[in-house]
């Protein structure tokens, strides 16, 4: 590298703390004259930010299913960010293929009751989490076991107070 590309990294590198010094205390001086609107605008940007990660995500799967990358796993995941999406036909349509490709994979048997239960599918979701559970205990996954047992509960009381 010559001298002249030294200097200029070194001026350039010199800079960057300066800069960042004086974002923080234009954050800081206006954080401290309105802390509610700097809550408020970090709130929006976190949310918003979170969205297009979360979309950003889901394409990116997406993208590798397409290219024939498809494993449970894969599946897992999609059903999961389609489902913090609230997306729940497509979870759950991921969600079946992982447990067609794995029968035995109790996590997604779990989130699958999930995703029926919220999409208030509560006879299927009471399936899914009882095949869960024989998976689970098949497999020795006692903590995923107590989680369903709990979702389960959920489910089959409000399959009580919708007969009422």
């Amino acid at each position: 590298m010559t001298d002249k590309g030294r200097s200029a990294q070194t001026q350039q590198g010199d800079d960057a703390p300066s800069m960042q010094k004086s974002k923080w205390n234009a954050r800081h001086q206006y954080s401290n004259a309105n802390p509610s609107a700097t809550a408020a605008a970090d709130s929006a940007l976190t949310s918003s930010a979170k969205d297009e990660i979360d979309m950003t995500q889901i394409d990116n799967f997406e993208a590798m299913l397409k290219r024939g990358q498809d494993s449970e796993m894969l599946r897992y995941t999609l059903g999961n960010a389609y489902y913090k999406e609230k997306q729940f036909a497509d979870a759950e349509m991921h969600l079946r293929k992982a447990v067609e490709m794995k029968p035995d994979y109790s996590t997604a048997w779990k989130l699958l009751g999930r995703v029926l239960s919220d999409a208030e599918q509560y006879q299927d979701a009471l399936q899914a989490f009882d095949s869960g559970l024989i998976a689970a205990k098949e497999n020795g996954d006692k903590q995923v076991e107590k989680e369903i047992g709990v979702f389960r509960k959920r489910v089959l009381k409000r399959l009580d107070s919708a007969e009422e």
